[in-house]
């Protein structure tokens, strides 16, 4: 299938089924998804330093704390999120990241929210053909994907998140 995207785009795509452009615009995925009737959950994958990815909005020269979790409903991963900041000492996103199964946008639209900036949505599509993906998907789907970057005293985190098939079904 071609999708025509190469890069990512500031519209939600016309390909974007309309329960995907829904969700896309979305500013919190964890507030919407709680508000499902399914029990909702956080799979931790990763917590690591890494190299910052080719998606993303860092150098690939620096390190970067990478967090990468599924948000799942009824216990099946419907996201696939990935934060990432720089992995510097006095980054205020270390700490935030580091938080378990806990989501991470408890935090960030929470009461308790710290006041930061957010840059508008951008999506893309692709296939769905790394390893991570072979537990919850079919090797031709194509993940639909968002990601923004937050801005906390001077320290940006890119917060990327891609749409998994299943999620259709509780929508």
């Amino acid at each position: 299938m071609d999708i025509g995207l190469v890069s990512w785009q500031q519209e939600v795509p016309r390909h974007f089924t309309s329960k995907i452009k829904n969700l896309a615009v979305q500013q919190s995925l964890t507030g919407m998804l709680k508000k499902r009737p399914h029990a909702f959950s956080v799979q931790l994958l990763a917590l690591k330093a890494d190299k910052a990815t080719e998606h993303g909005i860092f150098s690939q020269e620096h390190s970067t704390w990478m967090r990468e979790v599924f948000l799942c409903l009824d216990g099946v991963p419907v996201v696939q999120a990935r934060s990432e900041c720089r992995n510097v000492p006095d980054s205020p996103w270390l700490s935030m990241l580091d938080r378990g199964e806990s989501p991470l946008g408890q935090t960030l639209f929470g009461t308790q929210a710290p006041t930061f900036q957010r840059t508008p949505f951008e999506y893309n599509a692709e296939p769905l053909s790394a390893p991570i993906y072979q537990q919850c998907c079919t090797p031709d789907a194509l993940r639909y994907c968002r990601r923004s970057v937050f801005q906390l005293n001077g320290h940006a985190l890119l917060m990327m998140e891609s749409f998994l098939p299943r999620i259709e079904h509780f929508m």
